[in-house]
C-alpha cells in the first residue's frame, strides 16, 4: 500500500494502522509518489486530493494513462473537511 498525505500526523496514523498487516510506503505529494510507485508497484494508493506538487486526482490520471503504471490499482482519495 502507498499512502500518499501531506498530513504528517494523518500519514504516520494510516502508517502505524496499516504497518502491521501490510507493507506501507508513504509519500507527501503526487511527484514523490510516481517515484514509488514506478520503483515498488504497489497494489493499492490511498492519497489525499489537495497536496503541493501534485494533486491525488492528477496523480491517479497520470497512473492510469502510463502503460508501465496503468495496472489496475485501487485508490482511496481524502480530503479534509
Amino acid at each position: 500500500i502507498l499512502i500518499v498525505e501531506d498530513n504528517d500526523e494523518l500519514r504516520e496514523y494510516l502508517r502505524n494502522t496499516l504497518s502491521d498487516d501490510y507493507n506501507i510506503q508513504v509519500c507527501s505529494d503526487g511527484k514523490q509518489a510516481l517515484e514509488i510507485v514506478k520503483e515498488y508497484m504497489p497494489n493499492m494508493i490511498i492519497s489525499d486530493i489537495m497536496m503541493p506538487e501534485m494533486r491525488g486526482d492528477e496523480l491517479c490520471h497520470v497512473l492510469k494513462n502510463d502503460i508501465e503504471t496503468s495496472h489496475p490499482h485501487h485508490f482511496a482519495h481524502s480530503t479534509e473537511q
